[in-house]
């Protein structure tokens, strides 16, 4: 393997004077440290490692590594995108959630809320989502009087009424949209 002399060589990078140096066969360029050679290599261009990916959300193509997302920020809205397609019924779904989460909360704090599955606890969801608009989630039997949290225990009750109502337990006649007076009459006659 031949190799050849070059006197008054010069650094590839920095263009010092290097002095007399050897080069061995196919070398072209001399370096003066390691410093030089690696920010004269360095160009940009991978060598090793993973092939550049593009963020699943973004699309910013990612060197370093092969992830699919470029940030945690970016994970998260990429998933809730493919979740919740419609964003109108992710904004129905969260607001029906957070109203029964409260409820089941302070039902907890009154030891108001029995064991529940997956399924009822759903359904539970399932009702509040499913509210109708001027109407509010009533407990029949309120929390603070002994009700539990629970489907057979909600309904819905316009939200005028919601607020009269407050904590108070009604008869069986209120709750289906019956006076006093009006029971009375039918039982009369």
């Amino acid at each position: 393997m031949p190799s050849t002399i070059i006197y008054n060589a010069q650094c590839s990078y920095c263009s010092n004077t290097l002095g007399k140096r050897t080069l061995k066969e196919g070398q072209i360029n001399t370096f003066c440290n390691s410093s030089c050679a690696a920010t004269f290599n360095n160009q940009g261009v991978r060598r090793h490692g993973f092939p550049p990916s593009d963020c699943l959300n973004c699309g910013f193509t990612n060197t370093t590594s092969r992830v699919k997302y470029c940030s945690n920020q970016c994970q998260r809205e990429y998933e809730h995108k493919r979740q919740w397609p419609d964003e109108e019924e992710y904004i129905l779904w969260r607001k029906a959630n957070n109203r029964e989460g409260q409820a089941r909360y302070y039902a907890k704090l009154k030891s108001q809320t029995p064991e529940q599955t997956p399924e009822q606890r759903k359904k539970i969801i399932e009702f509040y989502k499913n509210c109708p608009e001027g109407y509010e989630v009533d407990h029949i039997y309120p929390i603070s009087k002994g009700g539990l949290h629970v489907i057979s225990n909600l309904q819905y009750l316009k939200e005028i009424e919601n607020k009269i109502k407050n904590n108070k337990v009604l008869d069986n006649t209120t709750i289906w949209g019956y006076t006093k007076e009006q029971s009375a009459l039918s039982s009369a006659g």
